[in-house]
């Protein structure tokens, strides 16, 4: 499921149990521009550039081979 998060901290981190969370600002542009049926691509990037511009593995919370 795509939707907004009630704890925006969480952003852009693998924190969830498989939803994709959103700002509400962007959960809006999505419902206008994204008709029922479209196709989209989700990555599951684990090689990062963390805030100080350095290269981070994250943990895979998943279990998924990349």
């Amino acid at each position: 499921m795509i939707h907004p998060t009630t704890n925006p901290e969480t952003l852009g981190k693998a924190s969830s149990n498989g939803c994709i969370g959103t700002r509400e600002s962007d959960a809006w542009i999505i419902y206008y521009y994204a008709p029922l049926r479209t196709a989209i691509t989700i990555r599951y990037d684990l090689e990062i550039n963390n805030d100080m511009g350095n290269n981070v593995k994250l943990k895979n919370i998943y279990g998924y081979e990349n």
